[in-house]
C-alpha cells in the first residue's frame, strides 16, 4: 500500500486553490484576442485597411461617373442618380415633419 506524502496533499491543495482563486477573477465568456494578418512583413497594413482603401478607392470612381453622366443631360445612370437622392430627401424631409429648411440643411449630413 503506497503512502501519500504529506508535500503531495500541500500540492495538490495549492493546485486547487488555484483553480477557485482562477474561477473568481476571470468573470463572462472568454474572448481570444484576434491577431491582425498582414499584407507583407515590412509593410504595416492590415486586411481590413486594404479592404477598406479598396472600397474607397470603388466609390470614388462612382462618384466621378455619376459626377459625368450628371453633367450630361440625359441617361439612364443621371435619372437613376436623381431617383436616388429624391427618395432619400424626401425620406428626410418626412423625418423632420415636413420642415424643408432643416431637411435641406442635414441632408448632407446625414446621407
Amino acid at each position: 500500500m503506497t503512502k501519500v506524502s504529506p508535500p503531495y496533499d500541500t500540492e495538490l491543495n495549492t493546485l486547487q486553490q488555484d483553480d477557485v482563486h482562477a474561477s473568481q477573477v476571470h468573470v463572462g465568456p472568454h474572448i481570444t484576442p484576434i491577431k491582425a494578418d498582414y499584407i507583407s512583413e515590412g509593410i504595416p497594413i492590415t486586411t481590413t485597411t486594404f479592404t477598406s482603401f479598396l472600397f474607397l478607392i470603388l466609390i470614388i470612381a462612382f462618384v466621378m461617373k455619376a459626377n459625368a453622366a450628371l453633367k450630361k443631360g440625359s441617361g439612364a445612370l443621371r435619372i437613376g442618380i436623381i431617383s436616388f437622392v429624391d427618395f432619400f430627401y424626401k425620406f428626410i424631409t418626412d423625418a423632420f415633419d415636413g420642415d424643408r429648411k432643416y431637411a435641406r440643411l442635414y441632408f448632407p449630413l446625414i446621407i
